[in-house]
């Protein structure tokens, strides 16, 4: 440990038990989805990522979520000259993957998994 630096070994914030529950329970599903479906066009993926991201409070985060979400979409679309209806749905799949590992983010401030959290004493 460096002199003067005290390491944190806690979440950047709490939550009850069953709010983390849930996102983890949106997961399974979603692997679930993902192994079960029959192409990029079942539509479960893209109503599964919606319903995880409903389920975060905090009406501003949601919406930054859906705007990144529907942003990934509209700028690969953007890229493609008349994209196929498959192509079109892999790019919204790949878009609910990407929006899923937001709700990980989200997550992770109250698992605090991937942060190495410090305080400087100086």
């Amino acid at each position: 440990m460096i002199e003067n630096i005290l390491e944190l070994s806690l979440p950047q914030e709490d939550a009850d038990m069953s709010f983390k529950a849930t996102l983890f329970y949106y997961y399974r599903m979603m692997a679930n989805v993902v192994i079960d479906a029959k192409g990029a066009d079942d539509y479960r993926i893209e109503m599964l990522t919606k319903l995880a991201i409903a389920s975060i409070p905090g009406e501003e985060y949601r919406e930054e979520m859906e705007k990144y979400m529907n942003g990934i979409i509209d700028e690969k679309l953007a890229e493609m000259n008349s994209p196929s209806t498959d192509e079109t749905n892999r790019i919204r799949v790949d878009a609910c993957m990407k929006a899923m590992g937001c709700v990980s983010d989200y997550l992770d401030k109250f698992e605090g998994l991937t942060h190495r959290l410090e305080v400087n004493l100086e």
